[in-house]
């Protein structure tokens, strides 16, 4: 089961709540390694356009997504199975 997160009673500032999200973030990751965030107040509009231009993104030929390899920082396009291990040579 994928861990949900209300980070709301956080960002409210609720007496607790930066303990008691930290811990569910801590478990969420020691025991799943991923997890869903709520409560965050980011409007649905624009989680809806992400991932529409996400979708355009992968939508593309491949050749399209390789022109943006990768680099240093971790930004860029990295086809499904491959590794990056040290820097680019």
């Amino acid at each position: 089961m994928i861990p949900v997160i209300d980070v709301a009673p956080y960002l409210a500032g609720r007496p607790g709540a930066f303990a008691a999200t930290a811990t569910e973030l801590g478990r969420a990751l020691e025991d799943v390694g991923f997890f869903v965030v709520v409560g965050h107040g980011i409007p649905q509009g624009l989680i809806d356009d992400t991932f529409a231009e996400a979708r355009r993104f992968h939508a593309q030929p491949m050749d399209a997504k390789l022109a943006l390899r990768m680099n240093e920082h971790n930004n860029g396009y990295m086809m499904l199975g491959a590794t990056r291990c040290g820097p680019r040579t």
